[in-house]
């Protein structure tokens, strides 16, 4: 979501032989598809960039230097809980080892003290986007995306690990062994105490594309359900569906929301979407799902093209959703951060709240609670490509004007929790000394 779309062209081309090897690269946008036919006719088949290897993978020599010289150790993607005993816990992603890993600390007192830590995705030699969610027997359950396999047959799956209420950490267990990739876990415990895992997972659809579908897996105490498709079946093949975040229903069961890009379309079979929700770009969409199947289609809200949402079960029974989505100005597109609230028994939302708009980009609204308030921690980048943690809450029915809470060093990618006190804690990433760091404090 950092980067910048370009409406021209893509800024960079190049083709590779089914060996890996470099025949054609170009710096600069290319948009016409005759340009593209006009550059492989000229392709000779014993016309080749110079090239190198890394692991199994051929790159340009650039790239190698690149990769070289580059001894940076990058921080991310913090995901910070408080357990039923009330201490914290803190995963997130390094490359301090020499691959992405996943690693879970526990954390407390001052800013990154550490406690305890341990590497949770050792048998993958890539892993990211680790979510956490705790049961009520106080088990840490870790679901992170891994790569997995060797050459042709390595692939991205859901990985999940249990570290116990006596601090034994399970066998990683891989939740989805599917025939293509799955990304971007997301993990809620219901209020019976059983663990949800959603998840989106490539369908292998023809030479050009792909679609992804929503899936989610239910865990009751001794083994996993069967596996339960979340995203319309009744579509074409291109409608792709992303981003599922997940949490607890007030009556049993969790609501999982995602980003749909659906496109316009007259077959009334598939209009119908776009009649009953009036909606016809990427749109937040949801469903409920319990031990019994997917219950009625949600809808959170829509702004724009909208993507990366999030959602909580509030105390009053209420599910929020936040999301950024693409708003049109006068000066050109912009980013806004929204909100919307769905009831129990509700199947569209209500009003749709505006937290922020007119910025360059929104990344990880986090919802949080306390003193029977509602509230929301986020960051944006304004225009000079800055990012700066803001903090609002819900007041007499709009969201206050954001406040500024951090904005030394770069700070995004928030992740926040309330302590048993009414504290406010935060984990997020920063510029460091040698790269991205993950820091955790009191707000």
């Amino acid at each position: 979501m950092e980067k910048q779309l370009n409406k021209d062209g893509w800024p960079f081309y190049v083709i590779v032989d089914a060996k890996g090897a470099v025949v054609f690269m170009k710096n600069g946008t290319i948009t016409d598809d005759a340009e593209v036919d006009e550059i492989l006719a000229q392709v000779a088949p014993g016309k080749r960039a110079k090239t190198g290897a890394l692991g199994e993978t051929v790159y340009l020599e650039t790239v190698l230097k690149t990769n070289k010289a580059s001894k940076k150790v990058t921080e991310s993607s913090p995901c910070l809980v408080k357990d039923m005993v009330g201490d914290l816990f803190l995963s997130y992603v390094s490359n301090c080892r020499g691959k992405n890993e996943v690693f879970l600390r526990q954390v407390g007192g001052g800013e990154s003290q550490l406690a305890h830590e341990f590497p949770i995705s050792d048998d993958c030699s890539d892993a990211y986007d680790a979510v956490i969610a705790v049961d009520k027997a106080n088990n840490k359950w870790i679901a992170y995306t891994g790569l997995a396999g060797e050459g042709a047959e390595s692939k991205y799956d859901i990985f999940v690990r249990c570290y116990d209420n006596k601090g034994v950490l399970s066998e990683p267990e891989n939740l989805t062994e599917s025939d293509d990739d799955a990304m971007h876990p997301a993990a809620a415990v219901d209020k019976d105490g059983y663990l949800w895992v959603a998840y989106y997972r490539w369908q292998k659809m023809g030479f050009a594309s792909r679609d992804k579908e929503v899936f989610a897996r239910c865990w009751n105490g001794s083994k996993w359900s069967d596996e339960i498709r979340l995203s319309p079946a009744d579509l074409p093949a291109y409608e792709d569906h992303t981003d599922p975040v997940i949490a607890a229903a007030p009556g049993g069961g969790v609501n999982v929301a995602w980003s749909w890009d659906m496109h316009r379309t007259e077959i009334a079979k598939y209009a119908r979407y776009q009649s009953e929700f009036h909606a016809d770009a990427p749109t937040i969409f949801g469903r409920a799902v319990g031990r019994d199947g997917a219950g009625a289609l949600l809808f959170f809200g829509e702004a724009g093209i909208d993507g990366a949402p999030t959602l909580f079960l509030a105390s009053g029974g209420k599910t929020w959703c936040a999301w950024n989505g693409l708003g049109l100005l006068r000066r050109g597109e912009t980013k806004g951060l929204y909100t919307s609230v769905c009831a129990e028994g509700e199947t569209t939302r209500g009003a749709q709240h505006p937290v922020e708009t007119g910025v360059r980009d929104i990344c990880n609204p986090c919802f949080f609670e306390r003193r029977n308030a509602l509230g929301l921690v986020w960051a944006s980048q304004d225009n000079r490509a800055r990012w700066q943690l803001k903090l609002s809450t819900f007041e007499e029915g709009a969201w206050s004007k954001p406040r500024v809470i951090e904005k030394k060093q770069n700070p995004c990618f928030p992740s926040v929790v309330v302590g048993d006190e009414g504290e406010l804690y935060i984990a997020y990433t920063r510029e460091g000394a040698s790269g991205r760091e993950v820091v955790f404090r009191e707000i």
